[in-house]
């Protein structure tokens, strides 16, 4: 399974990259959200974890845009955000994020999901 870590903070998308691989999962991991769309569209990745919070565009906009390209509709995507409540849960399932959490987040955890979504890679 290919996974694409979108995460500005450099130290939290190197860790999730290198958690993610050690459990097999072919990983890479971007910065911004312009980023993370050029990795859509030219690496095709199965799933995404996408930070809400990002320097060009914020997470909800990102998922908006992944929903929106080409053979990009049912790629999974995991929300990461700081933020907890209904509120902000709604709004990472409208904007088409399909699992969130809140920060800070057990690495197994989003493994577990990745792994249930994938069960063979």
């Amino acid at each position: 399974m290919k996974v694409l870590v979108v995460e500005d903070h450099d130290d939290a998308r190197d860790m999730l990259v290198t958690l993610l691989g050690l459990h097999g999962l072919e990983v890479r991991g971007v910065a911004t959200g312009s980023q993370a769309l050029d990795a859509i569209r030219d690496w095709t990745p199965d799933a995404a974890v996408v930070d809400f919070v990002l320097p060009d565009m914020d997470g909800r906009e990102l998922a908006r845009r992944v929903r929106e390209e080409p053979g990009r509709r049912d790629m999974f995507l995991v929300a990461l955000t700081g933020h907890s409540g209904e509120q902000v849960a709604a709004e990472a399932g409208g904007a088409g994020f399909d699992q969130f959490f809140v920060k800070p987040v057990d690495p197994d955890t989003i493994i577990e999901v990745l792994k249930q979504r994938n069960p063979g890679g």
